[in-house]
């Protein structure tokens, strides 16, 4: 009991320092480490409409979709090679019957589109719109779509890395467990989200 109380307080003190996001501290974000790799871009430029038409489906914006799908898979549209039933946005259990490696039909890559916009519609509370500002809503919309771990939204490297200064090279855990053991160099889905709405500054 003392040794699990002992690693809470550890991981609350770790994160202390760094969960405001900038928007709360009055820094200036910059997005000097925030790219989008230009392989990428080109998936979410051949995807755009597609994002766009499970976005008005969904009721969210659409770069909202586009960032997750960067996050789990580079906006690609071949099924991954694990867990090839959770389709490219990731959605655990939620058995595509498409096998590993295979690249998606326009109809089938626009109904895992439409489940993602969905699934994050329904973390958010159904509280997003596809003009929705507020950023708490946002995050917590991110957060809750990879699961409840870091304690919050600021604290999550799947949904701030590279944000900021405060937020780069995030601590992460990579293995089930409950353990930060490794470094995140990825963008969070907020920051990628921010580069896609162009409010980078």
């Amino acid at each position: 009991v003392f040794a699990v109380i002992f690693i809470a307080l550890f991981i609350v003190a770790f994160f202390s320092g760094t969960a405001p996001g900038a928007e709360n501290q009055g820094t200036s974000l910059t997005c000097s480490s925030a790219k989008i790799p230009t392989g990428a871009m080109e998936n979410i430029n051949k995807n755009i409409s597609i994002y766009k038409n499970a976005s008005d489906k969904a009721n969210i914006p659409w770069e909202m979709l586009a960032a997750i799908h960067f996050r789990e898979h580079d906006n690609s549209r071949i099924t991954p090679k694990s867990n090839s039933g959770d389709g490219v946005y990731q959605i655990v259990s939620k058995n595509y019957p498409y096998p590993a490696g295979k690249e998606l039909t326009e109809e089938a890559f626009l109904k895992e589109s439409i489940d993602a916009g969905n699934f994050l519609q329904t973390t958010s509370g159904k509280k997003l719109t596809k003009n929705i500002s507020d950023t708490k809503i946002i995050k917590d919309a991110f957060w809750r779509y990879n699961g409840t771990a870091y304690g919050g939204a600021d604290n999550s490297p799947y949904v701030m890395n590279n944000f900021d200064d405060a937020h780069k090279n995030m601590p992460i855990i990579t293995h089930d467990g409950g353990k930060i053991d490794g470094i995140d160099t990825r963008n969070g889905v907020y920051t990628t989200y921010v580069i896609l709405k162009g409010n980078c500054s």
